[in-house]
């Protein structure tokens, strides 16, 4: 579904993800489409996807929020780093990388914070972005 382009589909993949179609792969694509759609107005419907019951779900609403809005997706995104699904975690970290200097000051108040799971993922984060840049320990 998703390579049909959201062009003038638009209102049925968003129908398909408002109507909460029952199979969690059809909502998936939706957010999917949703994303490449480069309809801003669709941001919020995606935003809402992240709490989606279904981690497939969750994952596509992050890689579409950030294909959709860029750096703008990581105050919504970072949020999901206590998600359950490691799919989901997979998929936060590729933005928060993606975005490190925009990322950055969320993840600092993460690690001023107690959640020592969030803090090891920030700190992976922050290691992988410095290794794909080039920069030395």
């Amino acid at each position: 579904m998703s390579r049909l382009g959201p062009g003038i589909y638009l209102d049925e993949i968003l129908g398909l993800y408002l109507n909460l179609d029952p199979v969690d792969k059809v909502r998936a694509a939706a957010c999917e489409c949703l994303g490449n759609s480069q309809k801003r107005s669709v941001a919020d419907e995606l935003t809402h996807a992240l709490k989606d019951k279904s981690w497939i779900v969750r994952s596509a609403a992050v890689n579409a929020l950030s294909v959709l809005t860029g750096e703008a997706c990581i105050r919504k995104v970072i949020e999901l780093l206590k998600d359950s699904s490691l799919t989901v975690l997979s998929a936060v970290k590729e933005v928060l990388i993606d975005h490190i200097d925009t990322a950055r000051p969320y993840m600092e108040h993460i690690f001023s914070g107690t959640d020592s799971m969030a803090k090891m993922i920030c700190s992976e984060t922050i290691e992988e972005a410095n290794r794909r840049r080039g920069v030395k320990k």
